[in-house]
């Protein structure tokens, strides 16, 4: 419970009247939050059996009444108020805004799934992978995007599919140059990218498969589906940084997704090329 003017003094005599008799509490949350001398009086007659606090109106208290009563279990709110504690939490914040920056990984983020550390090394390729191939399409596209079908299989599918799918619309709500003035993409990443989609009414579409995609084990396939059409995308990682494109339209092909690439669709006419 957050700190405001609507929650200030938000337990008092008042509410722990609606509370039964030999209730315990417990306040971990800001200072404020409960009327001290509130309290203080509930204790003294049996309606609170017992309390725990660690945060307090005025730190340190200026009245004890509180935080020496017989029935309270008090501790100093230190949270990172030791030197040693401040350089640590100063060193994993450094750490973990140069890993979303480098990598886009946000570790601990308070707005984003959570991921076990010990699969950060599997699952961060692909998210560069779903990056790339959202890319792909967004150089490519004519048409507003309307929908979106993600598939997933081998080590890809035994992975958190939300956080690849942010990483693809990243790559896939990417405004070409010519779209960028008073664009509400301009701040595009993977923590916001589901809820711009999603505000643009995009659906977007997640699945786990089994077995594999023509010869490959570990791939991510994709279908744009535009106001008139479908752009159809899957690629694979083959090792560390190496991403490959297996898949376009109903083409298979094996074209690396690092770099310069151009992609031509022509007709196929016979004799064209000998006229030429």
């Amino acid at each position: 419970v957050p700190k405001m003017a609507e929650t200030m003094n938000m337990i008092n005599a008042e509410s722990l009247s609606h509370c039964k008799d030999g209730v315990f509490l417990v306040n971990c949350a800001r200072g404020g939050i409960i009327n001290e001398g509130d309290l203080v009086a509930a204790l003294d007659s049996g309606k609170v059996a017992m309390a725990a606090i660690d945060v307090f109106q005025s730190e340190p208290p200026s009245e004890w009444a509180l935080a020496n009563h017989p029935k309270v279990v008090s501790t100093p709110h230190l949270g990172a108020s030791t030197e040693e504690a401040q350089v640590k939490v100063a060193s994993q914040i450094m750490e973990q805004i140069i890993e979303f920056v480098r990598k886009d990984v946000a570790l601990n983020a308070v707005n984003f799934v959570a991921i076990d550390e010990k699969i950060q090394p599997v699952i961060v390729p692909y998210y560069e992978l779903a990056r790339r191939l959202g890319l792909v399409f967004s150089e490519i596209r004519s048409e507003r995007l309307k929908e979106v079908a993600i598939r997933f299989y081998g080590e890809a599918a035994t992975l958190p599919l939300e956080p690849i799918a942010s990483h693809l619309m990243v790559g896939a709500l990417k405004t070409k140059p010519s779209e960028r003035r008073g664009s509400d993409v301009d701040l595009l990443n993977m923590v916001n990218s589901l809820s711009i989609a999603k505000e643009k009414g995009i659906i977007i579409e997640l699945s786990k498969k089994e077995g594999t995609l023509t010869s490959h084990t570990n791939v991510i396939a994709c279908d744009f589906i535009t106001e008139h059409g479908k752009i159809h995308l899957a690629g694979t990682v083959y090792a560390k940084d190496i991403y490959r494109l297996i898949e376009f339209d109903k083409y298979n092909v094996d074209a690396d997704l690092s770099g310069k690439n151009v992609i031509i669709k022509n007709f196929d006419v016979p004799g064209i090329i000998g006229h030429v």
